[in-house]
């Protein structure tokens, strides 16, 4: 049976042979060369696609989708999560093409919208107030919607399966638009201090010592607490029982109760550590179901490995310096 292994970016960037020459690391070129033998295959997913999509220089660019095409990589396909062994230079094709199919439905300005409204929830300076963030995103969900509408209005009913079936996607349509004009601000602007630093000040939660716990115990013990302080909050709410999603809570939760956290709320300049955790939260839950998670980042190994063991989730995770002996 093959090993499905997932690298975060910073391990799959250092194995560009640009990188490699560079640094002369002896590990990181016998990690390549595993990707060579049978058995062995390198997965890499969406969120890989979008860290490459931010590099400036497209000369990198390239050096990433090449390396992934050069190491036979297989593509974690959004949504269905199937493995894809398509060329990763079509796959990139296919992103990028999807990207600008988002700009123009107007999702990407959906993204927009919630992204700064989580910024703003976590403690970093967004000038506007929630209420306007409310506005500015019902106003992208409305738009989005009305789009799809008129593009939906253009499709024959054949193509969709009947009219009735065109009619039941336009109803669920009308549906999501008179949801988004309800759409309510979260009232918040009386709280002192947003973002993590009121939770990692409690007292109870310092007692935990948590970096010290038994990665097992971790986020149970952020949850028994959680529960105690807020037992009228209820996750289901928010988070639905898949592996993916408990994934997301799980990490979350780490970081804002300070264990092994990134820094989320750095606003150093031209260093966006908010987009580049929320990327770190996504790997972990894209490779959830590989054989193993591969990192150099000891912060982010640790939550992986806190959020699989407390799930039942079968992925071992392994430092980088450490994995050609651990094969």
């Amino acid at each position: 049976m093959d090993s499905y292994i997932y690298l975060d970016q910073n391990t799959l960037s250092d194995l560009r042979e640009r990188k490699l020459s560079e640094s002369e690391d002896e590990g990181l070129r016998k990690i390549k060369k595993l990707f060579y033998k049978d058995g062995i295959r390198l997965i890499y997913s969406e969120t890989h696609l979008q860290e490459i999509a931010q590099i400036p220089k497209e000369q990198y660019r390239q050096e990433h989708i090449e390396l992934l095409s050069e190491l036979r990589g297989a593509y974690i396909t959004p949504i269905t999560t199937e493995l894809s062994v398509k060329d990763p230079s079509l796959v990139w094709l296919d992103f990028l093409n999807n990207e600008n199919d988002n700009e123009i439905s107007g999702i990407n300005n959906v993204v927009t919208a919630f992204d700064k409204f989580n910024r703003k929830f976590s403690g970093l300076p967004i000038e506007e107030s929630f209420e306007e963030l409310n506005s500015q995103l019902k106003h992208a969900i409305t738009e989005m919607l009305k789009s799809a509408e008129q593009e939906l209005d253009n499709i024959a009913p054949s193509e969709l399966g009947g009219a009735e079936a065109k009619k039941a996607a336009q109803a669920q349509i009308a549906e999501q638009l008179e949801a988004a004009s309800k759409m309510s601000a979260i009232d918040l602007e009386g709280q002192q201090e947003l973002g993590p630093k009121p939770l990692r000040d409690l007292e109870k939660l310092k007692a935990l010592q948590l970096e010290n716990l038994p990665e097992e115990l971790v986020i149970n013990k952020i949850d028994d607490l959680f529960a105690s302080e807020n037992n009228n909050f209820n996750w289901s709410d928010y988070f639905d029982a898949t592996v993916h999603n408990q994934i997301a809570r799980c990490y979350s939760l780490m970081n804002w109760a300070g264990y092994y956290a990134d820094d989320f709320t750095s606003t150093k300049k031209k260093k966006d550590r908010f987009r580049a955790s929320n990327n770190d939260l996504m790997h972990v839950r894209n490779a959830a179901g590989a054989t193993l998670l591969i990192s150099k980042d000891i912060n982010f190994l640790k939550k992986a490995k806190a959020c699989y063991v407390h799930l039942g989730v079968n992925t071992e995770v392994v430092n980088a310096n450490d994995l050609v002996n651990y094969l």
